[in-house]
């Protein structure tokens, strides 16, 4: 339960969280923020959860994905290489299930990688936001309808908090402080 707010804008993307935590029943705030930078020797990524507490710490901590070829294009490396060390990542950790022979996380999440918004589903696939934007988690109908309203702002920041701001106020499992990053 949560709402996650990503947006692509003059070459930087911005992603954007609350601090809601929940296990369906009891919500609580967080004081672990949702919005995480993830540093290999060759990359940097900023990404975005919704799902467990646990996806997260995986993704922080065991979760290296490293090009082998520098000619593949951003798209082959998202889809690949970062999808492997995903699922890698998430197996070793007995984090993940299996649903008609497939392997799935328990969680969604935005990255920001050299300028543009991907989502990663539970199912793994990647799908590009290229100059656009994301939201995932039981905020996103709420925060989808303000980024279309305020699609003509020029400020992102101002953008994803006002979106997130009004998640809040019609969704119980959304709760404040907000927090904003960028890559």
């Amino acid at each position: 339960m949560t709402c996650i707010v990503g947006l692509e804008y003059e070459g930087k993307v911005y992603i954007g969280g609350d601090s809601c935590s929940s296990n369906g029943d009891r919500y609580i705030t967080s004081s672990e923020d949702k919005i995480f930078f993830v540093e290999t020797r060759d990359d940097k990524f900023l990404i975005g959860g919704a799902g467990t507490s646990r996806g997260k710490d995986i993704l922080t901590y065991n979760f290296n994905p490293t090009r082998a070829n520098k000619d593949d294009s951003d798209d082959k490396f998202m889809r690949t290489i970062v999808v492997d060390a995903a699922k890698d990542a998430f197996k070793n950790c007995g984090h993940e299930s299996a649903s008609q022979g497939h392997q799935r996380s328990y969680n969604n999440f935005l990255i920001a990688y050299k300028g543009h918004l991907y989502k990663m589903g539970s199912d793994y696939a990647i799908i590009n936001y290229h100059n656009t934007y994301a939201v995932i988690g039981s905020g996103q109908e709420v925060a989808l309808g303000s980024l279309w309203t305020s699609r003509d702002w020029k400020d992102p920041k101002k953008r994803i908090m006002t979106a997130l701001e009004a998640a809040e106020a019609v969704i119980s499992s959304v709760r404040s402080p907000m927090y904003i990053k960028t890559l």
